[in-house]
């Protein structure tokens, strides 16, 4: 009798247990959950940039290729040294002030980290549109004041084969169909009301 009291006080305390754990289990799930969605306009829509890529290489060579041609949407920040628009000069200026791929099309690079080197991004292709200008305004003007520009955008990715000296690397480029493709952090979106 006295052992079939100790075991169901046993079983009882160890319910107890498992009870008491459940919160804080519950809590660190909804933690994990919170953490592995991303922050920004979209939540768990956008995945980073240096998820992805490391100067400017895919990180997974399998897996990027498996996407290859389908749509991406990602966040990162503007490589302001890699800006390159057609007949822009008088708002990227003397220094940043680069032609663009084309008199269609132009030009920036993606960062992984706000703290990643000038060249260590994707470039990412833009089609021109109405809201190029203004576009390569807010980007000229973070950088002219040293602020990294943190962007969320939706493209169709593509890669290519890069030799290097003793591996291979698959490179990527982003192609974005238009200027309301690119949310900037504080949520303006080219086409709405800053």
């Amino acid at each position: 009798m006295r052992i079939f009291l100790c075991a169901s006080s046993m079983t009882r305390e160890v319910k107890q247990l498992r009870c008491s754990w459940l919160p804080i289990l519950f809590g660190f799930a909804a933690f994990s959950v919170f953490l592995t969605q991303g922050c920004g306009p979209r939540g768990g829509e956008y995945r980073a940039a240096a998820s992805i890529a490391v100067n400017g290489f895919a990180v997974n060579s399998g897996k990027i290729k498996n996407i290859d041609g389908q749509a991406i949407k990602l966040w990162g920040y503007v490589d302001h040294h890699n800006i390159y628009a057609h007949d822009a000069r008088r708002i990227l200026g003397d220094w940043l002030g680069r032609e663009g791929p084309s008199p269609t099309e132009w030009r920036f690079n993606l960062k992984g980290r706000a703290e990643d080197g000038a060249g260590n991004s994707i470039p990412v292709y833009v089609a021109s549109d109405q809201h190029r200008d203004r576009l390569l305004t807010l980007f000229t003007t973070d950088a002219m004041a040293g602020k990294p520009t943190k962007v969320y955008i939706q493209a169709v990715l593509k890669t290519f084969n890069a030799p290097a000296n003793f591996q291979r690397l698959t490179g990527i480029i982003l192609k974005v169909e238009s200027g309301t493709d690119i949310i900037f952090e504080d949520l303006y979106r080219p086409g709405s009301n800053p």
